[in-house]
């Protein structure tokens, strides 16, 4: 599966300079890219532990459930086990 954020991550430092990326890809001004940088900032100042790889793993495990719970029909939780004529044989019937 080709995932451009990531090919791009690589390249970043290597074939492309983050001011670069943000100006040309993300077509940001100087302003918005210092208003970007400072917010990020800010966020590692309240919440460092995002930036460790305990929490970017719990950041990625919870993106997942999002998105597997997105993709599931209306009123079904695969969090929870099936009830009774919902995929499981009624006890009193074998």
């Amino acid at each position: 599966m080709f995932r451009p954020h990531k090919q791009l991550d690589l390249m970043l430092g290597k074939y492309f300079s983050v001011e670069w990326v943000a100006k040309n890809v993300f077509m940001q001004s100087d302003e918005e890219i210092k208003e970007m940088q400072q917010q990020m900032a800010d966020e590692y100042d309240t919440h460092p532990w995002w930036f460790t790889a305990e929490g970017m793993y719990e950041q990625q495990q919870q993106m997942a459930l999002q998105q597997s719970m997105m993709s599931m029909p209306p009123g079904q939780d695969d969090s929870l086990p099936p009830q009774q004529g919902q995929g499981m044989p009624d006890p009193s019937q074998q």
